[in-house]
């Protein structure tokens, strides 16, 4: 038999895999542990960067969808009254003008429309736990034009805090002095108003608590009027 031949039929045959000479082999390309270690580098200090906004902004949108839930809440509790009394404003038919009592009568008359867990009167919102720090302003400056602890509050079943403000211009009824400071997380921060805490004011003319304080100002400063700008996107 010739030797010869009986290999080349072998090695003919496509059931055999047939290795490459050996100089046609592809020198293999990898990273070096300093290329690795740099790429490591960079990918951590992008990162650093980047995944705290998109955090912040992922809580932002959360809290935005909080605060689209409660307006909505809110406007069903007044449609509620006006099937009851044929007006928001005939709820409210005695509205003590007081410091400690306006804003006490203009929680109860809200009771019967909200789910509430908690109540608080006027001066107690703090130390019986509705709530436990004054609001903040968008730009970081206090508020003192309404805080936290003058007016009365409730938590509703979803942990929402309202506080009640009544203003003493507005003598026995609702007038556009009389206000829902809506903190849609409760008690955890940042407790600031544009971000977690949203503002609802009594406007005369539609007889109705609407967003904002009443002007045209942008999602900016004090930050009153961020619910307005949120419920436009």
């Amino acid at each position: 038999m010739n030797t010869n031949v009986t290999i080349n039929n072998l090695l003919s045959n496509s059931f055999i895999p047939r290795l490459p000479p050996p100089h046609i082999y592809k020198k293999i390309i990898a990273f070096t542990l300093a290329e690795v270690l740099i790429t490591l580098l960079i990918i951590g200090i992008v990162s650093s960067l980047v995944i705290p906004n998109l955090i912040a902004d992922t809580q932002q949108a959360e809290l935005i969808t909080a605060w689209k839930k409660a307006y909505g809440v809110i406007s069903q509790a007044q449609l509620n009254m006006i099937r009851d009394y044929g007006s928001v404003s005939g709820t409210f038919s005695n509205i003590d003008s007081s410091t400690l009592y306006g804003p006490n009568n203009l929680m109860n008359e809200w009771l019967p429309y909200l789910m509430v867990t908690k109540k608080c009167n006027s001066q107690r919102v703090i130390p019986d736990g509705c709530h436990i720090v004054n609001f903040k302003a968008l730009d970081g400056s206090p508020i003192t034009s309404y805080n936290t602890y003058g007016g009365a509050g409730i938590v509703l079943n979803d942990g929402t805090f309202i506080n009640f403000y009544h203003g003493s211009v507005c003598d026995d009824r609702l007038c556009n002095d009389s206000y829902l400071f809506i903190d849609v997380n409760g008690t955890k921060g940042p407790n600031t108003f544009g971000k977690d805490v949203f503002v609802m004011r009594y406007s005369p003319s539609k007889d109705r608590f609407i967003p904002g304080i009443g002007t045209k100002d942008p999602c900016a400063g004090t930050g009153f009027n961020c619910g307005v700008y949120y419920l436009s996107q």
